[in-house]
């Protein structure tokens, strides 16, 4: 009996131990022809392997209201774990990823702001490093109704300089440019020159203010005053003062000397009742002790120009120059872009509900990674105007009403410029002067 009992034992482990071989032979198999054969898949059930699927369902509905977004659709297999969304205009060589999805959805959302070929591209991943697949499309997209907004040139030539830089701001119902820089012949120069006018088509040099000549700066309405912030470091040193002034003609200095403005290309705005200063960067080709070019993400706020206040010395975006990119809407900051001087520009979107958490809302936009690009909210729309591209300026107009979905305002006969100076003034937008140029146009609701 007890030599019968010993013999089922025995049989009974031989067993398990070969369901145990198998079991694991049969996982070796499968890793490894996973990962020796990364365009199919095994199914443990069958023993057998399938093919990785992956495709686009081209959309119905080409037409967008709007020209905002479009829903695409995709089928594929369960091994793929991970998919990336990559979208390409026709003129363009890069992808640029819009999304990445950790599960097995089957739609994407493309923003755009362009007619015509704009490409779409899903990949699909095993793990974070493993490509299996991908698939794209041309979408072909077309606008289906026409702009509500009117540009057109309201002065060819004014009385002043053509410059880019100048600072722009209304107050007590007039404009005032201030600064700027400017091209003759042989040299380049910055100015203090102050000019006014009542309807920014016809302007008067009012003075020329104490402070050195800038561009560049930093220029808001603040506590009933007209204030500049800094400037440039063109002359070899960084302007790091603050001034004000009442009226546009008499102006004085709240602050000599501040330290942390040894800097250029940041951005100033009025928020929470608080002067706010965000970014920028070194230039070490300007300023001798400025090896290393730093790039600066902080943010700094005064509540008088003198005292400042060091909010964050590194927000959620990488360091980067900011001139004229952040602006305030509906009690919110926004930062469009930016760029790193003749080395690198971005074209994502961040947005902040206190100056210091900042959330980056879109990876991509559809208006070129330019430096010297401005930003205006007109409309309760942002404003994305010109810039500087791989050395070239543009002529780009563009307008979202979420910083997310953008649409283009076409009109070849606009000249291309960087460094513009951008207004509302008189329920309208007015683009005036920019590298090289001292024209005045004029964006309005149709």
């Amino acid at each position: 009996m007890k030599r019968m009992v010993l013999i089922l034992i025995s049989i009974c482990l031989i067993i398990s131990f070969i369901i145990i071989s198998d079991r694991y032979y049969l996982k070796q198999l499968r890793l490894k022809r996973e990962d020796a054969l990364l365009d199919n898949c095994y199914c443990k059930k069958t023993k057998q392997e399938f093919p990785v699927v992956l495709k686009i369902i081209p959309p119905s509905i080409k037409k967008l209201q709007n020209n905002s977004f479009v829903a695409v659709s995709f089928v594929h297999s369960c091994n793929i774990k991970i998919f990336k969304a990559y979208i390409k205009y026709k003129e363009e060589d890069t992808w640029h990823c819009i999304d990445t999805l950790r599960s097995c959805e089957n739609y994407t959302i493309i923003r755009t702001g362009k007619s015509g070929s704009v490409f779409f591209k899903i990949e699909g991943y095993k793990s974070i490093n493993k490509h299996l697949i991908s698939d794209s499309i041309d979408l072909q997209l077309k606008e289906s109704d026409k702009s509500e907004y009117l540009l057109k040139k309201v002065k060819d030539s004014t009385k002043f300089k053509p410059r880019d830089g100048a600072g722009c701001v209304e107050f007590n119902g007039k404009l005032f440019l201030i600064g700027g820089w400017s091209e003759d012949e042989n040299y380049t120069y910055t100015n203090s020159e102050i000019w006014s006018s009542t309807d920014a088509k016809n302007w008067s040099l009012e003075t020329s203010a104490p402070f050195d000549g800038r561009h560049c700066f930093g220029i808001v309405k603040f506590k009933d005053a007209i204030w500049v912030v800094g400037g440039d470091c063109n002359s070899g040193y960084c302007q790091k003062d603050v001034w004000k002034s009442f009226d546009g003609k008499i102006w004085t200095k709240v602050s000599g000397s501040l330290k942390f403005l040894d800097r250029a290309l940041y951005s100033v705005v009025v928020f929470k009742k608080k002067l706010w200063l965000f970014g920028g960067q070194k230039m070490p080709k300007m300023v001798a002790n400025h090896d290393g070019g730093e790039l600066y993400n902080d943010a700094w706020s005064s509540e008088d120009g003198i005292n400042w206040k060091l909010e964050s010395n590194q927000l959620n975006w990488p360091g980067r120059s900011v001139f004229n990119r952040v602006v305030e809407f509906n009690n919110k900051l926004y930062l469009f872009g930016g760029d790193i001087y003749k080395t690198k520009s971005y074209n994502d979107v961040w947005k902040s509900e206190d100056g210091i958490n900042w959330n980056k809302i879109s990876n991509y936009s559809p208006w070129k990674e330019a430096q010297f690009s401005d930003v205006i909210v007109y409309d309760k729309k942002f404003w994305m105007i010109g810039g500087s591209y791989k050395m070239e300026n543009l002529n780009d107009i563009w307008y979202s009403e979420d910083a997310i979905s953008w649409r283009k305002l076409d009109y070849k006969l606009f000249p291309s410029r960087h460094a513009t100076s951008l207004i509302v003034f008189q329920n309208k937008l007015y683009i005036i002067a920019g590298n090289l140029r001292n024209d005045v146009w004029e964006v309005s609701k149709k």
